[in-house]
Parts: structure tokens; C-alpha cells; sequence
């Protein structure tokens, strides 16, 4: 709740999260870090929520997050390829590092509803500029298109039987926001 009522503790948390001397001896952020957790995730998605109202705005979250100085959304896309990578371990998502399925499954999920909500809030012209800056782009597109063309094999040797209810509405979750990148991505390609 105080997240969404201080913009400045939002600024804050938001380059905590982002910081990049945080996590492994100081040599990741809490997004890059090689530890499967999901409440930097969770944290992210907060704020870019609370700030929803102010898309577009010069000093909003958004615009400090993909910013060059603190470079988001290579922090962002190392998220979302650390959560996909493990998608396909052998025994499930996760069972190669120990990591829960769902903790795997969520982590994709909010790291790609992320960046939706970066994407989304942007315009034309910022979205121009991003796709020239942001070197992982065209890994998160053919990342994106390999999730929204998984076959319903590929995703039950992901997903263990147990709570699996859940599961697929996750992994239904996942696919949802990959397409939705996938379709922001095409518009702007058009745009051009």
C-alpha cells in the first residue's frame, strides 16, 4: 500500500531492485541474480502498477527503469530467460536446481506481465528508441515465440502432476503475456 502512495519509496525500491551490486557478491541485481525468487518479480510488478496513471510521463517509473543509466530491461530480459531456461529441466521446470514448478512458472510469469507493462505503457517514439537500445530485443521476441508455439507435450513434460489446476492456469498465464509481447513487438515492427 505505501508503494503506490510515495513515489519517491517507489524510485527508491525500484533502483534497489535494479542495482546491480546487490545480489552474488556484488556482482548482480536482485533481477539478474542466479537465485530463483519471485519477490523482486513481485516488487517490480507493484510498482509499475502503482504507476500505471502516469505512463508516458517524463518521471515515471518506467522511464527511470529503461533508461541507459540503469539499463531495466537487460535486467528484466535476464529474468525472463533465467525463469524460461528452467522451464525445460528434466523431472519438471526447476528440478535441475531444486527450484519448485511453481516458483518457475511464476517467476516467467511475472517477469514477461513486466514487461508487458513496460511495453504497454509505452509510446510510439519511446518504443522506437527502446528497440535501438535494448540489445536482448530480439531474444525475448524469439523467446516469446517459442512459448506462444509450445506444444501441449512440451508444456506437460514441464509441468508435475501435483496442483496441477494451478499449474496450467499458470503456464495459460504465460502464454498469454508472451503473445502479448509477441503483438506489441509486431505493431511496432509495422509502425516502421
Amino acid at each position: 500500500a505505501y508503494l503506490g502512495k510515495d513515489a519517491e519509496f517507489r524510485r527508491l525500491m525500484l533502483l534497489h531492485i535494479i542495482a546491480p551490486q546487490t545480489c552474488d557478491s556484488g556482482k548482480r541485481s536482485f533481477l539478474t541474480q542466479s537465485k530463483l525468487e519471485t519477490a523482486s518479480l513481485s516488487l517490480l510488478h507493484t510498482i509499475f502498477d502503482s504507476e500505471r496513471s502516469l505512463a508516458g510521463e517524463e518521471n515515471s517509473m518506467v522511464n527511470v527503469f529503461i533508461s541507459d543509466e540503469q539499463r531495466g530491461m537487460s535486467h528484466l530480459s535476464s529474468s525472463v530467460i533465467k525463469f524460461h531456461n528452467r522451464l525445460d529441466d528434466d523431472g519438471g521446470a526447476g528440478a535441475k536446481v531444486g527450484a519448485p514448478t511453481m516458483v518457475v512458472l511464476k517467476g516467467l510469469s511475472l517477469s514477461l506481465e513486466c514487461l508487458c507493462m513496460v511495453l504497454s505503457s509505452l509510446g510510439l517514439n519511446q518504443m522506437r528508441s527502446l528497440m535501438t537500445e535494448w540489445p536482448e530485443v530480439d531474444d525475448i521476441v524469439s523467446l516469446c515465440t517459442q512459448i506462444v508455439t509450445r506444444t501441449e507435450a512440451e508444456w506437460n513434460k514441464s509441468l508435475t502432476d501435483e496442483g496441477a489446476e494451478e499449474r496450467n492456469l499458470e503456464a495459460m498465464r504465460i502464454v498469454s503475456h508472451a503473445t502479448e509481447v509477441c503483438n506489441i513487438m509486431a505493431s511496432e515492427e509495422e509502425s516502421r
